[in-house]
């Protein structure tokens, strides 16, 4: 593969898809049996199902880095149109690779993540390990996450959510140490404003 190159990757499920935090645009069919072998879906229809493939990991002809663009949907792309891939860290790959810069960007962004507390999947605290600093090759985490952790302390419906500046402050800071000690950079992203919150 090149850079920036898409990858169609078909999938046969027998039943229902179970929710994993990770949501991607993605042609679904719903006709019976196994048509992953078709060169075209019948009555296929683009729908937001959870993401089914973690990672592809490809062989690379030079030597390279990986960015990790860590936090929620304005990291995940979700106000992207479908699959125009539209989003910053889509953006940032483009321009690495316009400048002929050798780095992966790989989004681990999560719509409605949040930094200390479950949102729609594992906060970035506890999927760190997994999602992040175990990529191959990572040299450099963009942090932008937060909003949703402040936002959800306002909420009237889960009064119990609040969070303070100084466990938000004390989050970062454990993902900077855990990061650097595995010799991993961390640029931290401005959060977005949020009206109301």
């Amino acid at each position: 593969v090149k850079a920036l190159d898409r990858l169609l990757i078909s999938i046969h499920l027998p039943g229902a898809v179970p929710r994993t935090g990770h949501d991607l645009y993605t042609y679904v069919t719903q006709t019976p049996g196994d048509n992953t072998a078709a060169t075209a879906l019948p009555d296929v229809r683009l729908a937001r199902v959870s993401a089914l493939v973690s990672e592809v990991d490809v062989d690379a002809a030079a030597p390279t880095g990986a960015i990790a663009t860590l936090g929620d949907s304005i990291t995940e792309g979700i106000a992207s149109t479908a699959n125009a891939f539209r989003g910053w860290p889509d953006r940032l790959a483009e321009r690495l690779a316009a400048a002929h810069k050798n780095w992966s960007v790989v989004n681990t962004g999560i719509s409605g993540n949040r930094l200390l507390r479950y949102g729609t999947g594992p906060s970035a605290l506890s999927r760190l390990d997994r999602d992040v600093l175990s990529i191959p090759g990572l040299k450099a985490i963009i942090l932008l996450e937060g909003i949703n952790d402040i936002g959800n302390s306002f909420s009237p419906v889960n009064p119990h959510d609040s969070v303070t500046a100084e466990a938000l402050i004390a989050a970062d800071r454990q993902i900077i140490e855990r990061a650097h000690a595995k010799g991993v950079k961390v640029y931290g992203a401005l959060l977005t404003p949020y009206q109301g919150a």
